[in-house]
């Protein structure tokens, strides 16, 4: 909301209508809702499949630390005895003795941070995988220097930062998308937390309309 062009929650001289300033955030959005999605799923305990999941995930943090640390004398070493107790933890509960042997070393390795594939978090949130693949891609290649994000921009004007169709049905979409994503997250969590549902209010919502300078 705050990215996106004559938006009324941040103060700015101009708009800036170039998608890949939104589209870090929708891809982030999008991908943070397909673990969130994984993460709020029931789990069967009597296999400790909840705890499966946490000490999975605390791996993962783990292991990406201890590659930023690496070679660091106060940092590596303690990375390196929580990681081992970890994959010790790991081995121990029976959820994860059930995989197959390459998940369980992939897992081990920190390599990764969920059980699922992401053609299985896709299907968990009902989205057709081709139509995700192509809004991953697009907004990837909006998200880091790729060609496609800075070619074929002189003849529409596209990217320039300055209002054209193009960029304006992009941003359209993603804003769409993601308000979608969100409001489906927020459903999810009053399904769980029933007590909360009397504090969501939709469009009735009452909150800062930002700057007076930067309202319509």
């Amino acid at each position: 909301m705050r990215a996106a062009p004559l938006s009324r929650w941040v103060h700015s001289d101009h708009e800036d209508w170039s998608f890949n300033v939104v589209a870090c955030h929708a891809r982030a959005i999008l991908e943070g809702y397909l673990f969130y999605t994984y993460l709020i799923q029931p789990t069967n305990e009597e296999v400790e499949e909840g705890r499966a999941r946490i000490t999975l995930l605390q791996l993962n943090d783990c292991c990406s630390r201890l590659k930023i640390f690496a070679g660091n004398p106060d940092q590596e070493p303690h990375f390196e005895r929580q990681a081992e107790e970890l994959r010790e933890r790991l081995r121990g509960i029976s959820y994860f003795q059930a995989l197959p042997v390459p998940v369980q070393n992939t897992c081990l390795a920190g390599k990764k941070a969920w059980f699922m594939d992401r053609t299985q978090l896709v299907a968990l949130i009902g989205m057709d995988k081709a139509n995700f693949d192509i809004l991953w891609d697009l907004w990837s290649q909006h998200s880091h220097i790729h060609p496609m994000s800075f070619y074929r921009m002189e003849p529409n004007g596209r990217g320039s930062g300055l209002e054209c169709d193009p960029d304006r049905a992009y941003l359209r979409t993603a804003l769409q998308i993601c308000a979608g994503l969100l409001d489906s997250a927020t459903s999810q969590l009053v399904e769980i937390f029933p007590d909360v549902g009397d504090v969501r209010q939709g469009v009735q919502s009452k909150f800062s309309p930002g700057p007076a300078a930067n309202q319509p």
